[in-house]
């Protein structure tokens, strides 16, 4: 078969009409599949995140990680399905999710948001109310830190649609059934009968390829030994004594003075417990205490109704199973 590059292109010349016919080909299922695809539609909006009403890049390092973490509550399961029963849109908080989009840039504190959907009027209400129930968490959960997410720009449908787009579909169609057709010139030009005679074979073997049979037979029997041994040893093996299993820390440690919680037991307790329900809301909160807890692990008092609030659940079964 043809491999370098100059017969390749040999090829390619010889059967331009193959070329040809597979590259319109392409081209037309890609401009029907373009043309028949429902439209999609996006709709965006921008929030800004502040503490005491300034953006969160004028305070110190500890506060890096308050933009990211609320980038991360946009997207959880609480948001999307407050949203999916105040519109009645008739579809899962997983589906909304998975095509809402955000972003974040620590540099401005700026949050974006972005929803896709076949009606742009839709997509606009959709980025709407994630606005408003986002903007009302915020202020539940982090009222009292003086944390707020405030609408910078509001929910705006884009011009034009995001999908299909038959220009670019019909191009990228060409591209590929260009590459196809050259492959499967080449694929044809592999087949054609070789015009030059084949050397006669040899009469007998010469010595060295007598050599190099009886080496392979020596070889093949000393691998079919060892194998052999291994399975016997294998056989004869004394198990492997058990593994100690590590126990858990206990929970009881958790509080580890009045009124103070200690984070390296909470972040344990919520890894032991990652199948519950809320465990992506409690990992998304985990940064933020994360930033504020001092050498020793501990979190500002400051913070228990924050803890009590977010991770009640898991801190009433804690001190029920201890």
């Amino acid at each position: 078969m043809t491999t370098t590059p100059a017969g390749a292109a040999a090829a390619v010349g010889r059967h331009l009409t193959l070329v040809a016919g597979v590259t319109a080909a392409a081209v037309a299922l890609a401009a029907v599949l373009s043309l028949t695809a429902p439209s999609v539609h996006r709709a965006e909006s921008k929030l800004v995140v502040t503490v005491h009403g300034a953006p969160v890049t004028a305070r110190p390092a500890p506060g890096a990680p308050y933009t990211a973490t609320l980038e991360d509550l946009v997207r959880s399961d609480v948001v999307a399905t407050n949203v999916v029963q105040s519109l009645r849109l008739g579809m899962s908080s997983h589906e909304l999710l998975s095509r809402l989009s955000t972003s974040s840039d620590p540099k401005t504190a700026v949050i974006e948001i972005a929803f896709e959907d076949g009606s742009r009027a839709r997509a606009v209400r959709v980025v709407q109310q994630v606005d408003s129930v986002f903007a009302r968490l915020v202020a539940a959960r982090f009222g009292r830190m003086s944390l707020a997410a405030s609408v910078f720009d509001p929910a705006h449908g884009l011009p034009g649609r995001v999908s299909p787009r038959p220009a670019r579909d019909i191009a990228i169609g060409g591209v590929i059934g260009l590459a196809l057709g050259a492959l499967a010139a080449v694929a044809r030009e592999s087949r054609r009968p070789r015009t030059a005679a084949a050397a006669p074979a040899p009469r007998g073997p010469a010595p060295q390829v007598a050599a190099l049979e009886k080496l392979l037979r020596n070889r093949d029997s000393t691998i079919e030994r060892l194998r052999a041994e291994l399975r016997d040893a294998q056989l004869h093996a004394p198990p492997a004594p058990p593994e100690p299993v590590a126990q858990p820390p206990d929970p009881r440690h958790l509080l580890a003075t009045a009124g103070r919680f200690d984070l390296a037991a909470l972040e344990d307790a919520v890894a032991r417990d990652r199948d519950h329900p809320r465990a992506d809301e409690w990992n998304a909160y985990l940064p933020l205490l994360r930033a504020q807890a001092d050498a020793a692990g501990m979190l500002p008092p400051e913070f228990d109704g924050l803890v009590h609030d977010v991770f009640g659940d898991l801190l009433g079964r804690i001190r029920s199973d201890a």
